[in-house]
């Protein structure tokens, strides 16, 4: 959705919030889908898997990985990596084996005799079956976490909740990959499933996220959300879909919401889900903003007690919004206690030393040596 006048594309899954304190935080709560062994714990429960998709692609007899280029896949561990506005993604055995595990995936859609499928190779239904749930667990450590999801649905849920509230909208429709989908729905509070005649089964191949809005008699509006999906037969036998032979589907559920009898999730329910997410990254974004001060100290304190006397309508204190005046200066609130060129000279020694120095003089090089002691040094 976005495009060259600068309009965002609300449905990339990159970071948008950052900062170390988060960033381990949500590591963590990844490396804890391993267990209490963490990172090890998810190589570990991922072997048999690997070892299955490199059987199947004859992997070991290949090149390219007797060269080493590839490492181990049965021994390496994984791990995982975060940067500022940029996708989070899985590293080691994990990741190379999944990009394998995706195009076995299409070549079983494919590939309608079952030997080609896996290229001579006799694959069960159940093997099938355990590669997808291999790249399945690899988008749920890639972006299932809920520190995770949170951060790189926001606007595409902000989005999502503007177009729902729209009356006069009809029909929407948000074309994203799969990931995005498993991103949203963790983001929700779906509780657990598993979708019936898939080999994916959380977010097979063409899966539609469908939220359709019912109204009862009295007018009020009731929500089914449901995975509208082609079954695996389907997709291998290239059927086309008729009102004889519909598509799956499967209704979701989620965590602390209600349904009626009929299965609908009401519009205030459904409304809350999404504000109840978006006021998490809000919150999210607010606690570890405030990572680096110490709760108990009483400069932290003082500034605490005058924000909530000065918003509070009953304290002596409160402060009208019209007579609040903030002051930032350059003195110890935007930036440190430091020489007003301080950070832009820092910023010209690493470029000339660390950054780009195939890009300036040797003159310039000289300077930035020169004066570097002085300022690494805080003088």
């Amino acid at each position: 959705p976005g495009d060259e006048s600068g309009t965002e594309d609300f449905m990339k899954p990159v970071l948008h919030y950052y900062n170390e304190a988060y960033a381990a935080d949500a590591e963590a709560q990844v490396a804890a889908m391993g267990g209490d062994a963490g990172f090890a714990g998810l190589s570990e429960k991922a072997r048999d898997a690997i070892a299955l998709i490199m059987d199947t692609v004859d992997m070991e007899d290949s090149e390219a990985y007797q060269s080493g280029a590839y490492g181990d896949l049965l021994k390496d561990e994984s791990g995982f990596t975060m940067e500022a506005d940029k996708e989070p993604d899985v590293t080691g055995a994990i990741k190379t084996a999944s990009q394998v595990a995706d195009a076995l995936i299409l070549q079983y859609y494919e590939e309608t005799d079952d030997l080609e499928a896996a290229f001579g190779h006799e694959l069960t239904e159940e093997d099938w079956a355990a590669i997808g749930d291999f790249m399945t667990e690899y988008m749920e450590m890639r972006h299932g976490a809920p520190l995770v999801a949170l951060n790189i649905t926001h606007p595409l849920l902000q989005e999502l909740r503007s177009e729902l509230q729209d009356e006069d909208r009809k029909f929407s429709f948000f074309c994203a990959h799969d990931c995005t989908v498993l991103g949203t729905l963790s983001a929700l509070g779906v509780e657990p499933y598993s979708l019936p005649g898939s080999i994916e089964p959380k977010t097979p191949i063409g899966v539609k996220l469908l939220f359709e809005r019912w109204r009862d008699s009295d007018g009020e509006a009731w929500y089914r959300v449901d995975m509208v999906y082609r079954s695996a037969e389907q997709i291998r036998n290239s059927q086309e879909l008729t009102p004889a032979n519909p598509p799956m589907r499967y209704d979701l559920h989620f965590d602390g919401v209600e349904t009626n009898e009929d299965g609908l999730i009401s519009e205030e329910d459904l409304f809350g889900l999404f504000d109840r997410s978006i006021s998490a990254y809000d919150e999210m974004v607010e606690t570890y903003g405030l990572a680096h001060w110490d709760p108990s100290a009483p400069a932290m304190q003082s500034i605490m007690e005058f924000v909530e006397a000065a918003t509070d309508e009953t304290s002596d204190g409160f402060i009208p919004e019209k007579d609040r005046i903030a002051v930032f200066d350059m003195d110890g609130t935007l930036t440190c206690e430091t020489y007003f060129t301080y950070y832009d000279t820092c910023m010209f020694i690493d470029y000339c030393l660390e950054d780009h120095p195939e890009r300036v003089s040797e003159e310039l090089k000289e300077a930035a040596l020169e004066i570097k002691p002085g300022y690494t040094a805080g003088e």
